[in-house]
C-alpha cells in the first residue's frame, strides 16, 4: 500500500536527489534549508527506507531491461555477462534485482562503469561515418 502524503513525497524528493551519497551506507542524515519559514528539517534514512521510496523505479529499471531484452530480440539464457553503468546501477538493491531477474548471474564488478562509458563514447565516435 503506498502512502500518500505530502511529507512521503517530500522524502522521496529529497532522497532521489541526494542518493548517490547514500548509496552504500546503512544509514545517511541529511540537512534541507528551511521551507515557509519554517524551521530546518533534519533527515535521517536507512538503506531500508532508500529502497522503500526508491521501489517504483527499481521496478521501472526492471521493466526497461525487459523491453531492451525483447527489442534486441534476446533471451536472459543468452547473456553471458552484464556490466552495470551509471550512478545508480552502484546502488546494492539495483544489483540484486539485476542479478535476480537473469537467473543469478552477478553483474560484473572488474570493470569501472565511468570507464566503459567513456570507452563506449570514443568507440561509438569512432565508428560514425565523417
Amino acid at each position: 500500500m503506498a502512502i500518500k502524503s505530502s511529507k512521503h513525497e517530500a522524502e522521496v524528493l529529497e532522497v532521489r536527489g541526494r542518493s548517490p551519497r547514500i548509496t552504500r551506507q546503512k544509514t545517511s542524515t541529511s540537512s534541507t534549508p528551511s521551507l515557509n519559514a519554517r524551521p530546518p528539517s533534519t533527515l535521517t534514512l536507512t538503506r531500508a527506507r532508500f529502497e522503500e521510496l526508491n521501489n517504483d523505479l527499481f521496478k521501472k529499471t526492471l521493466a526497461l531491461v525487459g523491453k531492451v531484452m525483447d527489442d534486441a530480440d534476446v533471451s536472459k539464457s543468452e547473456v553471458y555477462e552484464m556490466v552495470l553503468v551509471g550512478g545508480s546501477t552502484r546502488i546494492p538493491k539495483v544489483q540484486i534485482l539485476i542479478s535476480e531477474y537473469f537467473g543469478g548471474k552477478e553483474p560484473s564488478i572488474g570493470i569501472d562503469p565511468d570507464e566503459v562509458v567513456n570507452l563506449w563514447l570514443i568507440l561509438r565516435e569512432a565508428l560514425l561515418p565523417q
